[in-house]
């Protein structure tokens, strides 16, 4: 059941992160009304420790002995021969309960909210709930609370939860991904392995290369948000967010004495932001909730407290200039003038007023002017928290109802019988490529033009009025608040010209619709397996389509072979709402030689490779293993007659595409 909240005057939870059993309790220690962590699976945060399930119940005691919640991240998407060990999960937390588990994955969603309905569900931020409509969305289907985009001004915030009635969480300190809501294919492209799988390299922390520099254009400054701490308060949001599970105890600590502080007392705002200059991390921005994203980039990629410089070097020592007082067993991190690093304990030194002069690693060429930040401090104890051991009792989960739930997620699909022919559907975002289509070569056009431009789209035109039943319209992945009602009289407006069939990128948008409509998904209503794709089917959805970044064997392992592979396309490595800092550069050029674009499409900034992606060589094996629909994207591409023949031919004759990518369909997504 969902709660409404009405008096703003309540403080707001205040929710720290923790990735092993000591930042547990240094979050609780600090003030923590509530600690999100992850288990040893299925979290996007694979790097961290993490927490047994007899770790998990001894925190669950612990914490509610000390008056705190514990909620579970279960945050990835999960591949379909996962789902076994998924469905133990899930089985095993509704024996611990935990007080609510935090989910991106509509297929956990489905499974949890059929079959282990005692489970409390959070939306994740990486289910990207962007607007009022999402919130809403998710009151409606059940979730006790919805965790905004990080990207949101604060007063899109005000309005989402004036519209609304479910709990809203958002996040308001700690690293941000330059992908919207950390939903990013970059780090999967170049190496499969996925930030929605818990796995990310970091991409945008990397250097990029123009013809003339080398520069970082997706570098953002950690977020710091305690200046709006008032304004959140009287909006009435319930829990305030932040992030760190691979952080300190002493950063879980420290961040959450600050943000306590001042949620207490509004007054001690200065005091606080004295303690956060510690939290070891980068330079800081109020990022949208500041109303000013102009800074929010920097070319600074080391954490750390920055302490000076180096300032004199012999053979066996390094003098650094420091602001603050160093101590014995202080971590030190120098960047070097080649952007290397160099990390060391201090163990003995001498001190001068400002400056510290101590033994020099064998590692590491040292020059005088290097930059020097204190990356960590002795971990200060925890001892005040009383830890509560539990060995829990496990049930081993029924064999009748894993039964059950697989025969509901696709146990009884019939294959279908006959030769499969397959079908070819089209996607454009500009309106030069109408010139160039065939009609007679595909099954369906899917466009996906700005609000603002649909007007542009002449449904008078014989060819267009001939083919209008195989015209979709598009929705973006990211309307924000203000535009919600341009999209309603749009739809209302297409309605009126024939167009009948429509695309969404959040399953939120299914509301835009009535039931005369003919609604599909997109890739970005991500289905990497059978059960989300039950929960598609059972919103009334008629289409669905296969993430992009997923590989040969869980396309094979899909029950479900009746959704759209696409087969061509440029994949949207990066697509934020925050610009990038290239100066005014549309090429841009990685650590791994891809040569990359950089373009802004409707209210968004999209990062994709110049080449394609290409799986047409892989058509002959992928209709026979059950698939009939196919995707060829030719977004963020010059509109061209012969591009559009040499596509459609070599995805009917299962050719080769060169030069092109070939994404992780052979190597693999871990």
């Amino acid at each position: 059941m969902s709660k409404t909240h009405t008096t703003h005057t309540k403080t707001p939870e205040l929710l720290m992160p923790a990735g092993n059993f000591d930042a547990f309790k240094a979050a609780i220690a600090g003030g923590a009304d509530a600690v999100y962590l992850g288990i040893k699976n299925f979290n996007a945060r694979g790097r961290a420790q993490n927490f047994t399930w007899q770790q998990l119940a001894s925190a669950l005691a612990t914490a509610h002995n000390n008056n705190a919640k514990i909620y579970v991240t279960l945050n990835t998407v999960i591949k379909n021969n996962e789902l076994p060990e998924l469905i133990d999960t899930l089985n095993t937390l509704s024996q611990l309960k935990p007080d609510a588990i935090i989910i991106q994955d509509w297929g956990v969603y489905y499974i949890a909210k059929k079959f282990f309905p005692t489970l409390t569900l959070h939306a994740s931020t990486q289910m990207g709930i962007h607007n009022s409509q999402g919130a809403i969305y998710g009151n409606n289907k059940g979730f006790e609370r919805v965790i905004l985009a990080r990207e949101l001004t604060l007063k899109e915030v005000g309005t989402i939860k004036a519209k609304s009635k479910i709990e809203i969480e958002m996040f308001v300190h700690g690293a941000l991904c330059y992908s919207f809501s950390g939903m990013c294919m970059y780090s999967s492209f170049i190496g499969g392995q996925g930030a929605n799988r818990g796995l990310c390299k970091q991409p945008c922390r990397r250097i990029y290369h123009t013809e003339t520099q080398s520069i970082f254009p997706f570098n953002l400054k950690d977020f710091q948000a305690i200046d709006v701490l008032p304004e959140l308060k009287k909006i009435g949001i319930h829990s305030l967010k932040v992030e760190g599970r691979l952080k300190s105890i002493n950063y879980v600590y420290q961040v959450a004495r600050a943000y306590k502080m001042v949620l207490h007392d509004e007054n001690k705002l200065d005091e606080a932001r004295e303690i956060l200059k510690m939290d070891m991390g980068r330079d800081k921005t109020p990022y949208f909730l500041g109303g000013t994203v102009t800074n929010a980039i920097t070319d600074r990629t080391a954490t750390g407290f920055a302490l000076g410089q180096v300032a004199a070097v012999t053979n066996n020592t390094v003098t650094i200039n420091a602001g603050i007082e160093l101590q014995k067993g202080d971590r030190i991190r120098v960047v070097h003038s080649d952007d290397t690093q160099t990390a060391f304990k201090i163990q003995e030194f001498t001190h001068h007023e400002s400056s510290y002069t101590v033994e020099k690693p064998e590692e590491g060429l040292f020059a005088i002017g290097d930059k020097a930040f204190l990356a960590s401090r002795k971990d200060i104890k925890t001892g005040q928290i009383e830890e509560i051991n539990v060995k829990p009792t496990l049930t081993p989960i029924n064999k009748e109802l894993v039964k059950r739930i697989g025969n509901d997620i696709g146990g009884n699909n019939q294959k279908s019988k006959g030769k499969k022919v397959p079908h070819l559907f089209v996607r454009i975002n500009d309106l030069e490529w109408i010139k160039k289509v065939q009609f007679q070569d595909i099954e369906g056009l899917y466009i996906q033009l700005p609000v603002e431009k649909y007007n542009r789209l002449k449904m008078d035109v014989p060819f267009i009025k001939k083919n209008i039943n195989k015209i979709y319209v598009e929705l973006p992945a990211f309307i924000p608040e203000q535009n919600i009602t341009k999209w309603h009289k749009t739809i209302s407006a297409l309605r009126k010209k024939g167009i009948t069939r429509f695309v969404i990128s959040h399953l939120s948008q299914k509301m835009f619709f009535t039931k005369g409509d003919f609604v599909v998904a997109n890739e970005n209503v991500y289905t990497f397996n059978d059960a989300a794709i039950s929960m598609l089917k059972q919103e009334g959805i008629k289409g669905w389509t296969y993430p992009l970044e997923s590989d040969m064997e869980n396309l094979q392992a899909y029950r479900f072979k009746a959704g759209m592979i696409p087969v061509y396309f440029r994949p949207r490595l990066f697509f934020s709402r925050m610009p990038a800092n290239a100066e005014q550069q549309t090429q841009l050029t990685d650590d791994h030689k891809i040569e990359l674009e950089y373009s802004k499409h409707d209210n968004l900034n999209y990062i994709y490779p110049q080449d394609p992606v290409s799986f047409t060589h892989h058509m002959n094996t992928l209709v026979e293993t059950g698939f009939t629909r196919f995707l060829a994207d030719f977004s963020f591409e010059k509109a061209s007659s012969n591009r559009w023949k040499t596509v459609v031919k070599r995805i009917k004759f299962s050719e080769q595409i060169q030069p092109a990518f070939s994404f992780n369909i052979k190597s693999g997504l871990i």
